[in-house]
Order: C-alpha cells, then structure tokens, then sequence
C-alpha cells in the first residue's frame, strides 16, 4: 500500500497528461456505483455538470468521476501560491 486512492478495494484510477501543452485528465471508475456529492470553492471555479450532485437533485449513485483541466505558466512563477500548480510545475 502506498497511500494513494487506487488502494482502496473497488477503485480503480486512470491517468493521462499531455506536459507540452500542461494539460492532463483523471478518471476515478468505480466497481459499483457511488455515493457522491460536490462542495465547490473559490472565487472563479471552473467547474461543469457538478450541479448534478447536488442534494436537491436524483443523482442517487455515480459510476465515474474525472477531473481535467490545464495549468497557466503563469501560475508556475516563484511564489505562487497554488499547491495544485507547484506540484504540476514540478512534474514539467
């Protein structure tokens, strides 16, 4: 076990990124489906289709998650303050 998410039973994760461009995507597949909800934060979140795991919506199990996107080089500057980016940029 290494601490990471495709360690827990019934998860499998797959991963594909493109370093040229800094752009890359995430599945999470479940074996069966799951329980799921969304708390969306910060002041310009990009983010589609999330309100469909909202509490007052029928969504009751999902069979997939993914999280894509891409980084600015802009956010790969000195003291930025983004975790997310300062680990991107360290993989480039």
């Amino acid at each position: 076990m290494k601490n990471l998410l495709s360690d827990i039973p019934g998860i499998r994760v797959g991963h594909a990124d493109d370093a040229k461009i800094a752009s890359g995507v995430t599945a999470v597949i479940f074996d069966e489906p799951a329980v799921a909800a969304v708390d969306v934060r910060g002041g310009g979140p990009g983010t589609r289709d999330v309100g469909a795991l909202d509490l007052a919506n029928t969504v009751d199990r999902i069979h997939a998650i993914t999280f894509s996107g891409w980084m600015p080089r802009a956010a790969c500057r000195p003291g930025s303050r983004s975790r997310v980016a300062a680990f991107a940029c360290a993989k480039r």
